[in-house]
């Protein structure tokens, strides 16, 4: 649903309206179907289980629950005067129910060799399981192809940002940015920036099933520094509502003058 709006720049010398219309981002992964299942094929199921009170924290009357993974960290439940848990044994902020697994049966799930009986499979279009096992965190940040920086408003960056940068040495008992590897980023930024290319590849933040785009790409200022960003991406922006190049027009909107602003000036943030 379009909503109007002006658009205004007076150092531009424009004043427009213009219709507002939420894009939304398509998925380009196809992502799998994940099940759990024990070993003897049984399926498993994530449940939240209510906790037991056992009473109340006579200073702020808190519940505390029955649970083993609560107990105070500091003083293990052991000490009275414990600052941290206030003498009852337990940390009092949390819900009042715990995340637990149980097979469709309704029983827990079996523990052999000290790890849970659980195994992720894929569901095949032809409803099949095929074993899937769990993505383990990259090590590397394979660069797959360079595309233009200008391609950059057609990603949905949704899965944060990152600041890349050598790693620490010592030397003589300090620490210092290795200087070989900084020469290698900065000489890799130059050669981006002279061709306003970014770096594209695929990475993994962390185990799971969950796989990412990254967009990688650098920031030279005139101050001389410079920095390198990393966007992580799953979706694409298509826009729905490009018109072709119009012919000149002295057609002038009203004068709108947009209300008043608690955000800071933003010639204070352009840097």
């Amino acid at each position: 649903m379009a909503t109007k709006i002006y658009l205004i720049d007076k150092k531009a010398n424009l004043n427009v309206q213009v219709n507002r219309r939420p894009i939304t981002p398509e998925s380009i992964i196809n992502r799998p179907d994940i099940i759990w299942q024990t070993s003897n094929g049984k399926r498993i199921y994530s449940v939240m289980k209510p906790k037991v009170m056992i009473g109340v924290n006579e200073k702020d009357g808190s519940p505390i629950f029955t649970n083993p993974k609560l107990v105070c960290p500091k003083c293990n439940g052991k000490d009275k005067k414990c600052d941290v848990c206030n003498g009852s044994g337990f940390l009092t902020h949390f819900s009042g129910y715990e995340k637990m697994d149980i097979t469709e049966d309704g029983d827990q799930v079996p523990v052999i060799d000290g790890k849970p009986d659980k195994h992720p499979f894929a569901t095949k279009p032809d409803g099949k399981l095929e074993p899937f096992p769990q993505f383990e965190a990259s090590e590397v940040m394979q660069v797959i192809l360079q595309m233009p920086k200008t391609k950059l408003h057609e990603l949905y960056v949704d899965g944060g940002w990152d600041e890349l940068e050598a790693i620490e040495r010592t030397v003589k008992k300090e620490k210092t940015h290795d200087s070989y590897i900084e020469s290698e980023l900065y000489r890799y930024a130059e050669e981006l920036v002279a061709t306003n290319m970014m770096a594209v590849g695929k990475y993994v933040k962390a185990k799971g099933f969950t796989e990412w785009y990254f967009v990688a790409f650098p920031t030279i200022r005139d101050d001389g520094t410079f920095g390198w960003l990393v966007g992580y991406w799953q979706c694409k922006i298509e826009q729905k509502h490009l018109r072709p190049v119009p012919k000149p027009s002295t057609l002038k909107e009203e004068e709108k003058i947009p209300a008043k602003s608690y955000l800071p000036d933003l010639t204070t943030l352009v840097s």
